[in-house]
C-alpha cells in the first residue's frame, strides 16, 4: 500500500452525524416509549455497524479517518502530540493458503484482539482494510508510539496462531514533527511500515529514518513559478515529480511522489542523491 493514500471528505461524515441526530429528534416525538426504545436500540445498532468491522468488530477505516480528524483538530488547538501507526501483518497470505480462508479470519480476529490488548483505552485501532491496520495514539510522541508499536510487534511475534508464527510491520509518524495534516500523517506512516517490511520485515519504523545500501547523485529539474522540483535527474532514470515532502522539519530525507512511484531523497551539503534499495 505504497501509493498515495486518499481520506474520505469529513464533510461527507458531518452530513451523516446531522442525520443521526435530525432521527433522534424524529425518535423524540413518538409517543410510544417502548416503540420509541426498540427505534432508538435499532438505530444505535446501525450506527454501530456502519462505523464497525464486522469481521474483527474494531472500527473501519471510514471511522478512523473521522476520528483522525478530530484528533489533529484537538492537538492543534491544545499544541499537544499524537501518533499513528500503521501496521501490516507478514507473509498473511501463506496462512490463507495453508490453512484456508476461515481460518484466516479467526487469525484476524486474533490479531486484533492482541493489538487491542496492548493499547490504552483512549487509544483507537481499526481495521484499515485485508490485514493491515492503524492506529491513533493521543497525547503521545514519536518515542513513546515506538514503546507502544514494539510492545504490540512482540505480543504478535510472540503468540501461536495455529501453530503458525506471525509476524508484523509497522511505521509510525507523529504530529506536528513528521506532518500536520492527516493525509501527510498517513502517507508517512504507509511509507515507514512500507520499508519496516521491505528491511526485514518483524519491525517498527519511524518515518524518515530508513537506511539504504547506495546511492547515486540527482539532479532537479525546475519549471517556472514552482517551488518544488518538476523532474528528477540520475545519469540513467528521469521522474517527474507529483509531490514533495520532507520527512521530518529536520530532516535531509525527501520523499517524491513520481509517475514511477515513490522515490526518496536525500540532500547532503548542496548535492542531491537518489537513494536505492534498503539496507
Amino acid at each position: 500500500m505504497n501509493g498515495e493514500l486518499k481520506i474520505h471528505n469529513k464533510g461527507d461524515f458531518a452530513e451523516e452525524v446531522v442525520k443521526v441526530k435530525k432521527a433522534e429528534q424524529l425518535i423524540a416525538k413518538i409517543e410510544d416509549p417502548q416503540l420509541a426504545l426498540e427505534v432508538r436500540q435499532l438505530m444505535g445498532e446501525l450506527i454501530e455497524a456502519a462505523f464497525t468491522d464486522p469481521l474483527t468488530d474494531l472500527y473501519n477505516r471510514r471511522f478512523f479517518e473521522y476520528k483522525l480528524q478530530q484528533v489533529l483538530e484537538l492537538s492543534k488547538e491544545k499544541q499537544q502530540q499524537f501518533s499513528v501507526l500503521f501496521l501490516d501483518l507478514d507473509n498473511f497470505k501463506a496462512v490463507n493458503d495453508r490453512l484456508g480462508h476461515a481460518y484466516g479470519d479467526h487469525v484476524l480476529k486474533h490479531v486484533s484482539a492482541l493489538m487491542s490488548d496492548n493499547l490504552r483505552a483512549q487509544d483507537l485501532i481499526a481495521r484499515w482494510g485485508g490485514e493491515e491496520f492503524a492506529a491513533i495514539l493521543p497525547e503521545t510522541n514519536t518515542q513513546h508510539a515506538i514503546i507502544v508499536a514494539e510492545r504490540i510487534r512482540k505480543a504478535i511475534a510472540d503468540h501461536s496462531f495455529y501453530d503458525q508464527i506471525l509476524t508484523v510491520s509497522c511505521g509510525i509518524a507523529s504530529y506536528p514533527n513528521h506532518g500536520q495534516d492527516a493525509v501527510s500523517l498517513l502517507t508517512l506512516a504507509d511509507h515507514a511500515m512500507y520499508y519496516a517490511k521491505a528491511a526485514s520485515k518483524n519491525k517498527v519504523t519511524v518515518a524518515g529514518q530508513y537506511q539504504f545500501k547506495s546511492k547515486e547523485k540527482a539532479a532537479l529539474g525546475y519549471l517556472p513559478q514552482r517551488t518544488i522540483p518538476g523532474s528528477i535527474w540520475t545519469k540513467d532514470n528521469f521522474f517527474l515529480v507529483k509531490s514533495w515532502k520532507q520527512l521530518g522539519e529536520e530532516s535531509s530525507f525527501v520523499l517524491a511522489q513520481t509517475d514511477r512511484g515513490p522515490v526518496y531523497l536525500q540532500k547532503n551539503d548542496h548535492l542531491w542523491f537518489l537513494l536505492n534499495e534498503l539496507s
